[in-house]
């Protein structure tokens, strides 16, 4: 908490905790409380690690605040949209290429399963995927990407195509730690 405040986070909303496997590098992570400017929420972000929870002859950076065997960066700001699906509010990272409400209609004919799959995409991959969890969605010319979390670990990179009203998923690329 010292070190969040002397990095500049006022309010701490919340405190993450991440053990990178297969590694044996640890990690804490300070959010500050969320605001919210229309559709836009921004949060400050520091991470911390502490002397013998990541890489071996791992040490502070030179710009790096240390307090005892805790070191922390700077504070960076992530940014993200709020898509309003069914009165239900789902954070992406970025929409790009469409408006909010076109990202908001893929995103509700994911969940309700309302799409065609392309036959080379893997069925049993798409059970793995969280709809609940966009990470973003873009759109140049008619190519539609699209990004979601894993249910467990990892994320999926969705590239779909629109045509009257009917989602085709074309590709699917899974990435895993």
């Amino acid at each position: 908490m010292k070190l969040a405040k002397k990095r500049g986070i006022k309010r701490v909303g919340k405190i993450v905790t991440h053990y990178m496997r297969p590694s044996s590098a640890k990690a804490i992570r300070v959010e500050g409380f969320a605001e919210k400017k229309g559709r836009e929420v921004s949060r400050e972000i520091l991470s911390i690690t502490r002397k013998g929870w990541t890489f071996p002859n791992a040490k502070p950076g030179k710009n790096d605040l240390v307090l005892g065997d805790f070191w922390a960066g700077n504070v960076y700001v992530r940014k993200q949209v709020e898509l309003n699906v069914s009165g239900k509010i789902y954070l992406c990272s970025s929409v790009i290429g469409m408006s909010f409400e076109e990202a908001e209609f893929l995103l509700s004919m994911f969940q309700n399963k309302k799409f065609k799959v392309n036959p080379s995409v893997r069925q049993n991959s798409l059970e793995q995927v969280d709809w609940a969890q966009p990470t973003r969605f873009s759109r140049k010319g008619d190519l539609i990407s699209v990004g979601f979390l894993a249910k467990d670990e990892g994320f999926f990179d969705l590239q779909i195509k629109e045509e009257n009203g009917i989602l085709t998923i074309l590709q699917m690329m899974q990435a895993m730690p």
